[in-house]
């Protein structure tokens, strides 16, 4: 099972994530934003308010400045 967060537009490139089950990002559909070691805690998401997201080093328990729209499972085991 994956996740698709979708991310409030304001013109920015990163608008979707796609997640495993455990949160790690596996797809941004933009090619220069650093994924590697990228984590977003799905089950703490709340439509409305802004992306967890951790993508250490240079991310611990941050925020990405979207709100997030909408969470979509996509496939199941």
């Amino acid at each position: 099972m994956k996740y698709e967060i979708i991310l409030e537009d304001k013109g920015q490139d990163l608008h979707r994530i796609i997640t495993e089950a455990d949160g790690k990002v596996i797809d941004v559909g933009v090619s220069n934003y650093p994924i590697e070691n990228a984590y977003i805690p799905v089950s703490q998401l709340r439509i409305g308010e802004l992306c967890k997201m951790h993508n250490p080093p240079s991310i611990h328990h941050g925020y990405l400045n979207y709100k997030v729209v909408e969470v979509n499972t996509i496939g199941s085991k």
